[in-house]
Formats: C-alpha cells, structure tokens, sequence
C-alpha cells in the first residue's frame, strides 16, 4: 500500500521513499515470521514443544530461503526465460508462489509467508525474473487487491462501534497506533541524522502500512482469535492510518529540491533517457 501511494505521488524514487520501502520491507519480513509462529501455535496448541517446532520450522525456511532458494528459483525460472511461448515465465513464477505458499502452510505457518519470501527471491534475481513480477503487478493490483479488500471489508461490522466500549477501544487503538507508528519512524530517522521534513516523511510512510494490519486481522478472525468487533476495530486503524500518508508526505516533502541521484534514479525506474 505504501509503494503504490509513493508511486502515485512520484516519492518512490526520493531517497525518503527508498527508506521508508527499506524500513516497511523489513517490518513486513518480521511481521510475516511472527505470524506465522503464533499461527501455528494457535493451531496446534501452546506447548513448550509446539514453540519450538515452529521456531524450527522457520529457522528452516529462513536458512533455505537464504541458502538454497536463489539458484533453485533462477535454474527453474532460465528456461522459461529462453521460452518463446508468451506467458511461460510469469506461469512459472506463479507457480514456484503458490508451491511455497503450500510449503509453509503444510509446515504449519502462514502460506502468506512462504509466496512473500519467494516473491522477494524472483524480485531479487533482476533481469527477466525481475520482469515476471513486473507482468503481474497489472493484474495484482487491478483485480486481486481490490478483491482482497472488498473482501475484508465484508466481514466489517461498523453497527459494532455504536457500543460505547468498542467505540472507546476503537479509539484508544487508532491513537496507540498512530503515535507509536509515527514516533518510531520520526526517531528512527532523527537518529540517523536526517532532517526534520525528511523524519516527518518517513514517519508519515511508515504509518500508512495497513495491509499488514488487515492480513493479520483476517488471519486472526479465521483462527477465531478475535471476534467481529476486534476485527472491526483494526480495519478501522488500518484504513485511518494509511489516508494520514498523502497529505503528511505532501506536507513533508514540499519544496525540498530533488538531488541529482534522485532525478537519475527516477529515470532508471520509469526508463527515461532526457
């Protein structure tokens, strides 16, 4: 969510855009692994030995991720490259999603898990695999994010906050939420000795990341951790969160002049030689 909003506002290629995907990437990474070992315990039970089995099993991943999954992904994914059938690369890529999808889900974790570390595998090879996920995203975005989302938003009940305690949870959530989002990206970036403008930018980035916050709010309602009227109430953050984004980083980033590196970077992204 918060790539596409840099996109359209035309940040991604600032340097405050490459540290806010930097910083929500490897958010997004501990966010997945987190989830999925407490979904696992909750399906199979809180025990010492249950703990860690799941620890192991993701220590597993992550080491084959790491070790084995880059020249297995890019040896499986070079035929396609040389095939002449339109198609044949992003069929593969699709496929090789879906198997550790179904390869994380079977070890017990979220299969969310197993399709966002393979995809940051074929994103990381570069050239033709690079240009696999490339074809996808006009689909991905146009069709399978909205229904997600209409999706998720089915299962909300706003009739939930017409009672007083979910009201005044709702409300304490959306501030805890806010403020500690922002603040951690704004400090984050103060100590790194970034200007004022460019920690508001990053903290204004880093709270609009609501899709994490409705895949775990989704994940928990099938698990029956929460109920309806949790499950309202972090939707509503989500959503409130990300429409903060545009305006703080329109704010932030107004009249700060674009480097040389910047201009060339964005050159590089949408393939301008001028």
């Amino acid at each position: 969510m918060i790539a596409k909003t840099l996109l359209d506002m035309r940040l991604l290629h600032r340097n405050v855009g490459q540290v806010i995907i930097g910083a929500a990437a490897i958010s997004d990474i501990v966010g997945w692994l987190l989830l999925s070992v407490v979904s696992a315990m909750v399906t199979k039970g809180l025990r010492a030995g249950m703990v860690l089995e799941s620890v192991g099993y993701l220590v597993a991943v992550l080491v084959f991720t790491l070790v084995a999954a880059r020249p297995l992904v890019r040896s499986l994914l070079r035929p396609a490259g040389r095939s002449h059938q339109p198609g044949a690369g992003v069929a593969t890529a699709v496929v090789l999603i879906m198997l550790s999808a179904a390869g994380t889900q079977a070890l017990g974790m979220e299969p969310i898990l197993g399709a966002f570390l393979c995809g940051t595998v074929i994103g990381s090879l570069g050239g033709a695999a690079r240009g696999f996920l490339d074809s996808m995203r006009p689909f991905v975005m146009s069709t399978l994010a909205p229904l997600f989302f209409a999706t998720a938003g089915l299962q909300v009940d706003l009739s939930a906050l017409g009672r007083p305690p979910v009201l005044l949870a709702a409300v304490v959530l959306v501030a805890v939420a806010v403020v500690s989002k922002f603040a951690g990206g704004y400090l984050g970036a103060r100590i790194a000795r970034l200007g004022h403008l460019d920690s508001v930018a990053i903290g204004a980035g880093l709270n609009a990341r609501g899709v994490v916050e409705i895949v775990v709010a989704t994940v928990g309602l099938q698990l029956g951790v929460l109920t309806t009227a949790t499950y309202t109430i972090v939707v509503l953050v989500a959503v409130l969160t990300s429409a903060m984004a545009p305006p703080l980083l329109r704010h932030s980033t107004r009249g700060v002049p674009e480097t040389a590196v910047e201009i060339e970077r964005e050159r590089e992204y949408t393939g301008r030689r001028d």
